[in-house]
C-alpha cells in the first residue's frame, strides 16, 4: 500500500511538472517576435532560429500576408529575391511603409541578430 502511494504521488508529481513546462513554454511563445520575410532567406539556419517566429512568403502567397500584416512585429522585404517591380505592385503602399527593405544576407543576419538577442 505505501508503494502505490508513493507511485501515485510521482506520477502526480511528473503530471504537475509537465503542465508547469508546457505553460512555461506557451508563455516564451507569446514573447517570441514574430517576423515575416517578403522573399525566402534561402537559409536554413536562419529560418531554424529558436529565438523568434518566421513566416515566409513569395509574391504567389502574398494575399495571405496582406490578410495578416498586423500580426507580426517586424515586416521584411529581402529585395535580393524578389523583383522590386512585383513587390510594389502587388503589395499596397499602407503595408509597403511599414515593412524593411532588406538588401543583402549580410544586412538580413546583422538585423535579425539585433530582434533575437535582445
Amino acid at each position: 500500500i505505501e508503494l502505490e502511494k508513493e507511485k501515485l504521488e510521482k506520477n502526480h508529481l511528473a503530471a504537475e511538472n509537465l503542465m508547469l513546462e508546457t505553460k512555461i513554454e506557451t508563455e516564451m511563445m507569446k514573447h517570441k517576435k514574430k517576423i515575416a520575410f517578403i522573399g525566402d532567406p534561402m537559409n536554413a539556419s536562419i529560418l531554424a532560429m529558436k529565438e523568434v517566429i518566421i513566416d515566409v512568403y513569395d509574391i504567389d502567397d502574398i494575399d495571405a500576408l496582406i490578410e495578416n500584416w498586423t500580426i507580426y512585429d517586424h515586416l521584411f522585404y529581402l529585395t535580393y529575391t524578389i523583383d522590386e517591380m512585383f513587390y510594389e505592385e502587388i503589395v499596397p503602399k499602407y503595408i509597403q511603409q511599414k515593412i524593411e527593405p532588406i538588401e543583402n544576407f549580410m544586412m538580413l543576419k546583422r538585423i535579425l541578430g539585433g530582434i533575437a538577442y535582445v
